[in-house]
């Protein structure tokens, strides 16, 4: 053991390449440890709070949708598909749910402002945050419809590389699919749908850069991705 460094708490050797002056379990509370820029006080706070969010996440009611969504048809992955319509539990690697988490409530702030806009202009073109049904087995909450154009569009509220990503190859084909099942879903419930689209608005950027994507509607899309998950939810009962 000669040689070797020693704990300035308890005084035993530190192994292996580990660089402060304390195992990790004697560092100091306000003392900020290597590799985490934080102290061992605040990197407990962190943890408590990590633990909350995910909790609120995983147990809000969008997180405990068994049904398959809207957003989740035209995910490229038949797998993933298949897992959701069996009712197969989570995995532990799921994605990280903070991008939603700082988007709900946007939503919501954008649904107030419609509405608050249009009760002191004395209008009603937009109807906000509506459920829609594409099909007895998918249903969805489209973010904005206008009323005179026929038109749907859904809010993306993406990181400035999603934004930029988008700016230049377009919506991807899972968004894409997912806006023509919206219009679907408002051609069902007896509204004129003309053309549907997206508005991505950067959650860290200005309002100079939103982005706006329509296309016509397309029912072929609609039920062509619907046809798919009824041939997955085929395979799924007969396996």
């Amino acid at each position: 053991m000669s040689g070797g460094r020693l704990c300035l708490k308890c005084g035993m050797v530190i192994t292996g390449d580990w660089p402060g002056e304390w195992h990790v379990g004697c560092y100091p509370d306000f003392e900020r440890m290597p590799g985490f820029d934080m102290t061992s006080y605040d990197l407990e706070v962190k943890e408590d709070l990590v633990d909350i969010i995910l909790w609120a996440s995983r147990n809000a009611t969008r997180s405990k949708q068994v049904a398959l969504g809207v957003s989740e048809v035209g995910n490229e992955c038949d797998l993933r598909i298949a897992y959701k319509m069996a009712g197969a539990p989570p995995t532990s690697n799921s994605p990280d749910p903070c991008p939603s988490v700082v988007g709900t409530p946007i939503h919501s702030w954008v649904e107030a402002a419609v509405a608050d806009y249009q009760n002191i202009h004395s209008i009603a073109e937009w109807l906000t945050e509506l459920e829609v049904a594409p099909s007895p087995l998918v249903a969805g909450h489209t973010g904005l419809y206008h009323r005179p154009r026929g038109l749907v569009l859904d809010w993306k509220f993406p990181s400035p590389e999603n934004l930029r990503r988008m700016r230049e190859e377009g919506p991807s084909l899972q968004y894409q699919v997912q806006v023509q099942l919206y219009g679907l879903g408002h051609a069902n419930a007896g509204r004129k749908v003309d053309r549907v689209g997206i508005c991505a608005l950067g959650r860290s950027g200005w309002l100079k850069d939103l982005y706006v994507w329509t296309t016509e509607f397309d029912r072929e899309v609609a039920e062509g991705a619907l046809q798919r998950i009824y041939d997955i939810g085929t395979q799924v009962i007969d396996n």
